[in-house]
């Protein structure tokens, strides 16, 4: 069975159930623990899963939408993560665009 077959099938236990555990996911799905952690960190890396403590819940169009927006767009200092709106640490590259064109600030 390939990757995506794996993840189309534990989001749709996902969707029929509310704030499923990974137990919960395994036992329904039939997979084994490695498989659902595997494929559960694939489906929240493209945001259409999100976990918030050991509960796992499909997230809403709207949601996909913004959070995937928001965490592509390189001139945004806001990311969401796991329904959280945080502010992007500074970086080394931050840092650089406040020098000027010979390298003083």
């Amino acid at each position: 069975m390939r990757a995506e077959e794996y993840d189309w099938t534990i989001y749709h236990v996902i969707t029929r159930g509310k704030n499923c555990t990974a137990d919960d996911i395994c036992e329904n799905s039939g997979f084994s623990r490695e498989q659902v952690e595997e494929s559960l960190a694939r489906l929240m890396k493209t945001h259409l899963v999100e976990c918030r403590g050991d509960q796992y819940r499909a997230c809403s169009l709207e949601e996909f939408l913004i959070t995937s927006q928001m965490n592509q767009d390189p001139f945004s200092d806001i990311i969401i993560e796991n329904g959280v709106v945080k502010v992007k640490s500074p970086t080394i590259e931050s840092a650089d665009k406040s020098l000027d064109v010979r390298g003083q600030e």
